[in-house]
């Protein structure tokens, strides 16, 4: 950190603060770390599209009501057991009426566990699975 703030010191020197300074953060991280959310963020956009049938959507939100409505005729899962009604609640983590797939902000919420963010519902069976084997620390 103290490297990042003498950088930013610098660069407001050198150019008479009018300058800035662009840290690439995924610099920072683990490649194999990057390379599972990466897997991660590619599965989520693949089962998206395999419950509600559409490429594109736009800006990867559809209402918990939509997604649910896919679930019950598409796949003929129960959503009206307890866990489901839950995930759908973590979903809209917001509470604005939008699901996202996975709440990114819940990744700094330490009420949860990264491996419980990223549990989906199987579409054959129903049963929670995670969507992807495992991340490493």
């Amino acid at each position: 950190m103290t490297t990042f703030l003498k950088c930013i010191d610098a660069v407001a020197g050198a150019t008479h603060h009018t300058g800035f300074a662009a840290i690439k953060l995924t610099a920072l991280g683990r490649p194999v770390l990057l390379s599972q959310l990466s897997e991660v963020i590619a599965r989520t956009r693949n089962y998206f599209t395999s419950i509600t049938g559409v490429e594109k959507m736009v800006r990867g939100h559809i209402t918990p009501e939509e997604f649910q409505k896919h679930l019950d005729q598409r796949f003929r899962i129960k959503t009206d057991n307890q866990d489901i009604q839950n995930w759908f609640k973590q979903m809209d983590y917001d509470r604005r009426g939008l699901m996202n797939l996975f709440s990114w902000n819940g990744l700094i919420d330490l009420q949860h566990l990264i491996n419980d963010l990223f549990q989906v519902p199987n579409l054959t069976t129903g049963r929670f699975e995670p969507i992807i084997n495992a991340l490493t620390p």
